[in-house]
């Protein structure tokens, strides 16, 4: 009797872009496999294993934990780990993932994003800021910074309805980014039109406490054509980019999403280069290593990795056709690789985290799903 022998040299090259064909190495899915992991959980392992290697991963909150987070943050000022969640909730634990501590709420029991920023970290509200701080001195949450004198009692923001993902989860409507000029940017939409501020703080008592002088904070530095709805904002070597969408509705695809990038340092910030993309929704912008990453696709289900290369282009890399587009706050990178959290169902109905490439990038780029919830 003939016997036929399969052979698995590499998952390296990830899963495939359709059903029945791909390249080879490739494989047509995964759930909770990542070969950039260590073939031990042993702490001195931290070699690349290269292997069929299973992740999952288990909840470590406790009682505090009664919404879904916005934002995970560390900081340079402590080793701490914060974590705010869309009930306004502001979480801490300590370097092991241990010692919980509910800090505070903010006004409205209501939280959008969050970032660090000099020395604080800013919640966005429906309708303002809050922050969280001096991290290196004696800290406190102090509500309505941005209306409020602290920021120079700047215009509240605008409390629009955002179209929702899985679980009835809604994408950020105050998404934040900080930026290598030394500001924070918020997203907003008012009116019809999307609109970019800025915050920008000085030291007088403690780093970062007192707003700006020479760049003072500012509402509307850029706004955008009407009806296009921002969803993210990230870095672009000195210049900031934004993702904004046309479509609000999971059943009528109304308009293209594009890309719009701006100098922040201009007197009068506005767009230099708008990029259509070929989907409705751009939901994930993320800048590593010269490159922009972007992630777009329907708000029914479905969507693309993609670059930018530049002009008016970009090059798609993979395409995830089970499962949402992902909420701009999850999408983060390891090294050279990209990563979010997302939803899948196929083959099964999970959520998950993955993953394009790896973190040295000296292997072939693959799309992996790298790790899983606990069953």
């Amino acid at each position: 009797m003939a016997k036929l022998k399969i052979s698995i040299n590499s998952i390296f090259e990830g899963q495939t872009p359709s059903y029945a064909f791909g390249a080879p190495g490739q494989f047509q899915t995964s759930i909770g496999v990542d070969p950039d992991m260590p073939l031990t959980d042993d702490t001195t392992d931290l070699k690349t294993g290269g292997a069929i290697r299973p992740v999952n991963y288990t909840a470590f909150s406790s009682t505090n934990v009664t919404s879904h987070p916005v934002a995970v943050i560390t900081t340079p000022k402590n080793t701490n780990v914060y974590t705010v969640l869309a009930n306004g909730k502001l979480i801490s634990y300590n370097s092991s993932l241990a010692s919980e501590t509910l800090i505070g709420t903010v006004s409205g029991g209501v939280a959008s994003h969050a970032v660090y920023y000099n020395n604080y970290i800013y919640i966005t509200t429906p309708t303002n800021v809050s922050r969280y701080g001096p991290l290196d001195g004696t800290p406190a949450l102090v509500d309505s910074v941005w209306t409020g004198a602290t920021l120079g009692s700047l215009t509240a923001l605008t409390n629009t309805t955002y179209p929702t993902t899985l679980l009835s989860v809604s994408y950020p409507n105050h998404f934040m980014t900080t930026h290598v000029d030394g500001c924070a940017y918020i997203l907003d939409y008012a009116n019809g039109k999307g609109m970019v501020h800025k915050i920008s703080t000085k030291k007088v008592t403690a780093e970062g406490d007192t707003n700006g002088t020479t760049i003072a904070s500012a509402y509307n530095i850029l706004d955008l054509p009407f009806n296009y709805m921002p969803m993210s904002i990230s870095s672009f070597g000195n210049d900031l980019v934004l993702a904004a969408s046309f479509t609000t509705n999971s059943t009528v695809i109304q308009g293209k999403a594009a890309l719009f990038f701006f100098n922040p340092a201009d007197t009068t910030p506005s767009f230099y280069r708008t990029v259509n993309l070929p989907d409705a929704v751009c939901t994930g912008l993320k800048y590593i290593n010269g490159t922009l990453y972007g992630l777009s696709g329907d708000l029914a289900g479905g969507y693309r990795l993609w670059r930018y290369i530049g002009g008016d282009t970009v090059e798609m890399l993979k395409i995830i056709e089970s499962g949402n587009p992902p909420l701009p706050q999850t999408v983060e990178a390891i090294g050279n690789r990209i990563v979010w959290a997302a939803d899948t169902t196929f083959p099964i109905t999970t959520s998950g985290i993955y993953g394009y490439g790896s973190k040295s990038d000296l292997f072939p780029r693959g799309l992996h799903h790298c790790a899983v919830t606990t069953f």
